[in-house]
């Protein structure tokens, strides 16, 4: 048993899904057909512009399988342009607002190959999911929450991946010994309040320090995703700190340690694959009159300290703030990472 963090009540929303419901579609085919269908056709009554009791009343079903239809539809519209298969996943309201992207999990599990992992609050699955299916790796994932922990198993059987083992309960109530083992991967997304800002490690469930000091006595590999507007010297962990960006915006903040760490900082960039990695060093921002060609710098290679490593000769800064890092150059400089809005 593990020695437990000090903040660990749920941050999560309580999902409205009835766990009995959830249940059954888990274990009957012919009913996740069933219900598949209904969230299909409440789908489409919500892009209709449909809610509340018309919502409802056009729904098949009893109350609990209404509720439930309604916040699964509510889910995937909420999916919609992160996931290719966003009509097939099964998320409850916070899941869905929270998995990780598929090009960012697909990213992750090209990095973690062929490794035994352990996932540390596996939510819905999503991300234990492809760093089994795209990494060639053995993951256990362990939720505390039981309709995720459901809903994690269907995710996997609806998307073909085999061998994956998702377990319910509270990892520190666990004979973790018997899970972690040396040279596995201990991955972790922990849950974050959305009222307040995480400024410290310690803000989030569960304590990404806690899990490392109880842990780190079996294995070096750990693969944390962290807030991406967490202050870089809040993060008391050392190893590689990769920002990763979405079209320009920064998206995610993921820590790696042990063998999985490849450099001091890194940026990847979104979707156009580029990476970054090096040293970081602080960019002092000047005030330079504007110059025929403006550049917004992308904000996983300003966050990751690595802009020093893009910046052409010529180019100089007519504007910095904690959002955006403005540019400016007498000629084009074609490969630059920069927001696609300039």
């Amino acid at each position: 048993m593990l020695n437990r963090s000090p903040h660990t009540s749920p941050l999560a929303d309580k999902s409205l899904l009835e766990r009995k419901v959830v249940e059954k579609i888990l274990k009957n085919d012919s009913y996740r057909d069933r219900i598949n269908s209904e969230i299909d056709r409440a789908v489409e009554l919500i892009d209709s512009g449909h809610s509340g009791k018309s919502l409802m009343d056009q729904i098949s079903g009893g109350k609990n399988e209404k509720v439930s239809v309604i916040e699964l539809a509510r889910s995937r519209i909420s999916a919609r342009g992160r996931f290719k298969s966003w009509d097939r996943l099964w998320l409850d309201s916070f899941s869905s607002r929270y998995a990780t992207p598929e090009a960012i999990s697909i990213h992750r599990a090209e990095r973690i190959v062929e490794r035994n992992v352990v996932d540390i609050g596996s939510g819905a699955g999503i991300q234990a999911i492809y760093l089994q299916s795209h990494g060639g790796n053995k993951v256990i994932g362990i939720e505390i929450d039981h309709i995720r922990h459901l809903l994690s198993r269907i995710n996997a059987m609806e998307m073909g991946v085999k061998g994956i083992r998702f377990l319910s309960g509270d990892f520190y109530n666990m004979n973790i010994d018997s899970i972690v083992t040396t040279g596995s991967v201990v991955y972790s997304d922990p849950l974050r309040s959305e009222s307040v800002p995480p400024k410290h490690l310690h803000d989030l469930v569960p304590n990404p320090e806690i899990v490392f000091q109880n842990l780190s006595a079996i294995t070096e590999n750990f693969c944390f995703d962290l807030p991406p507007h967490l202050p870089a010297n809040a993060v008391t962990i050392r190893g590689e700190m990769e920002y990763i960006s979405v079209d320009g915006l920064l998206s995610r903040l993921t820590l790696y340690t042990g063998k999985l760490q490849e450099s001091e900082t890194s940026a990847f960039i979104l979707p156009r694959g580029r990476h970054y990695s090096g040293r970081p060093m602080k960019f002092e921002c000047s005030d330079s009159e504007p110059n025929d060609y403006i550049f917004l710098a992308d904000q996983a290679v300003v966050a990751s300290g690595l802009l020093h490593k893009v910046i052409a000769d010529g180019m100089s800064s007519i504007y910095c703030d904690s959002r955006r890092t403005i540019l400016t150059s007498s000629s084009l400089v074609r490969d630059f990472p920069d927001r696609p809005e300039i």
